[in-house]
């Protein structure tokens, strides 16, 4: 009997997780792919494989780990300007504690950190999507995650997969109403990256709704708590540079990037009057504007949670006004309820040529920013 027991046991518990097995599959087969292809193009590159996998930002998010933040910023523009000041401390800090003030090699853990992490953000948005779209739908969504063209930065060393897994966990927890444990995944997300900030709008409009309907002024908690990531970080900068606006100096002075209403239309503008003559990056921008602002409509059309379509439409606010970034593919899933959308709705022989061409950009792009410096992720 006892052995009848466990077999049934195993038979439910495979039963219970067969509908992530793709999306886990595909995504530890990619991870494994890129870490074969760097590996054997290794001697080609004229570097390191250890400063592959620590390109772009994740140069500056090692830097941060081992070196910390400067007390003093360096003046200048452009360039001259750049300052680890500019990368939040969650995965920096992370990164230093796991490799034991740098015993171990902190990009070794930065990538595992990144890999992991990715992994666990597919795996809580799909159960995000199952609570309001069904099994199919969030199955659907995490393949489409997995495949869409940005995740190539998950084989590198970037945040987004600490901040994806704490903002769809804390979607979870808005959804169940557990306002504490929201607010205090809200504050990782926040202490990580400034796009945490669309939780934290999330938190604030469904606090409100909840206080309006129910009473419920414990939901304030949620809100309150999610902000104090980044005052945390902001407080720091003040106290340990003297300037209260330490972090949007780096931003503006190092990478000349700066809030923008017009950017995206400005992009738009210039490639319909010059299409033949635009860089990559503006046509990447403008197909990516179209992405998320189609998978918004799609989004409303399934009626998701009010938590998680203010998270969509926050996320997707604050790339488009955020210029020189944009909506290119890293901030579009960073939005991933933009993705459910997309998964709800495409189906069929459409959904298979979704797939195909999704594939085939993440395979281009790829390219892109592993060996060559044309187009920044």
């Amino acid at each position: 009997m006892a052995e009848q027991a466990a077999l049934l046991d195993d038979a439910t518990w495979t039963e219970r997780w067969r509908w992530l097995a793709w999306p886990v599959g595909l995504y530890v087969g990619l991870r494994l792919f890129f870490l074969g292809a760097l590996a054997l193009l290794d001697p080609h590159l004229h570097s390191h494989l250890s400063l592959q996998f620590s390109r772009w930002d994740g140069a500056w998010f090692i830097a941060a780990a081992e070196h910390g933040w400067p007390s003093h910023l360096p003046a200048g523009w452009m360039y001259s300007a750049e300052t680890t000041v500019a990368f939040f401390p969650g995965l920096p800090l992370a990164i230093r504690v796991i490799s034991l003030d740098g015993f171990v090699s902190p990009v070794a853990v930065g990538l595992v950190l990144s890999a992991v992490t990715g992994l666990t953000a597919t795996i809580a948005i799909a159960h995000l999507v199952r609570r309001f779209a069904g099994e199919e739908v969030a199955t659907k969504t995490a393949v489409l995650f997995v495949l869409f063209p940005a995740t190539f930065i998950f084989s590198l060393i970037y945040a987004e997969g600490m901040v994806l897994t704490a903002v769809a966990l804390g979607l979870i927890c808005l959804l169940d109403r557990r306002w504490i444990a929201a607010g205090l995944l809200g504050a990782l997300a926040t202490f990580t990256s400034p796009v945490a900030l669309a939780f934290v709008a999330a938190c604030a409009l469904v606090a409100v709704v909840e206080i309006v309907t129910r009473r419920t002024w414990r939901s304030l908690a949620a809100p309150l708590l999610a902000s104090l990531g980044i005052a945390a970080y902001m407080g720091y900068l003040w106290i340990h540079t003297g300037m209260l606006g330490a972090w949007r100096y780096a931003e503006l002075h190092g990478w000349r990037s700066t809030p923008s209403a017009t950017f995206t239309f400005s992009q738009i503008g210039r490639l319909l009057i010059n299409p033949a003559g635009q860089t990559e990056t503006t046509i990447l921008l403008v197909v990516g504007t179209v992405v998320a602002v189609v998978g918004l409509v799609l989004l409303w059309r399934i009626r998701p949670p009010v938590a998680v379509l203010t998270y969509g439409i926050a996320a997707v606010l604050l790339a488009a006004v955020s210029q020189p970034v944009g909506l290119r593919p890293r901030f579009i899933m960073i939005a991933f309820p933009v993705l459910a959308g997309w998964a709800a709705t495409v189906k069929g022989r459409w959904w298979i040529a979704l797939l195909i061409v999704t594939s085939a950009v993440m395979l281009w792009l790829s390219f892109y920013e592993f060996w060559t410096w044309a187009i920044f992720p």
